[in-house]
């Protein structure tokens, strides 16, 4: 489970967090699994070098992020599609497309361990919480390693509050459409836009895994 955290609000401590598992299969098991932390509030705010120092994470003016690690290894009873592994959490900041400030955020992810009980999952390096100017064009990847040379298919999708619950987006906004004129290149994952407004912007992707066989 990893987290990013916005410093100048931060709260999050040094104590496990739980995950929520399920399976479709019947399969007996925890509903609920505590990861003990392995990185805590290392920084990975998007500034120079030389202005690292007057982040908020130390106390400066400057946006900055924390980025947290919780991990453990995971002994499931049986083979299923699909297992859910799931997290939620408290809270958003308030942002520019989605009603008020909504205050919990939930994400998941599905391991089909039938049909592939050996994958690796793909892993994301990019960035986190990035920062772009206005007017100017963004090009944006995930930057995406796949190990198993399976492909890959992205696309936008509806942020979350809890399981089934899309978070309430404003008016000409949408989980395909979060910012104006944005867009994603279902293979490579590339996001495109030009911001034409200062503020924070929710989106939320999905990334699906297709192996030889479909």
């Amino acid at each position: 489970l990893t987290l990013f955290e916005d410093c100048g609000t931060a709260f999050t401590s040094q104590l496990p967090e739980s995950i929520d598992i399920s399976n479709d299969c019947g399969l007996s098991f925890s509903p609920t699994y505590s990861l003990p932390i392995i990185t805590y509030q290392a920084e990975v705010s998007q500034l120079c070098p030389s202005s690292l120092d007057s982040s908020e994470c130390n106390n400066g003016p400057y946006p900055g992020v924390y980025m947290h690690v919780w991990q453990d290894t995971i002994t499931l009873p049986g083979p299923c599609d699909s297992w859910v592994f799931s997290y939620s959490s408290c809270c958003r900041n308030t942002s520019n497309n989605l009603v008020g400030n909504t205050s919990d955020y939930y994400w998941e992810s599905v391991l089909n361990s039938t049909t592939s009980p050996c994958n690796t999952s793909a892993l994301i390096t990019s960035q986190p919480i990035p920062y772009y100017c206005v007017n100017q064009p963004v090009v944006y990847n995930f930057g995406v390693y796949e190990p198993d040379g399976d492909s890959l298919v992205y696309s936008l999708i509806n942020a979350l509050t809890g399981v089934g619950t899309f978070a309430p987006y404003q008016a000409g906004f949408s989980g395909a459409s979060p910012i104006n004129g944005i867009s994603i290149d279902p293979s490579t994952g590339e996001i495109t836009f030009t911001p034409s407004t200062v503020g924070n912007f929710v989106f939320a992707g999905l990334l699906e895994e297709f192996d030889s066989n479909g």
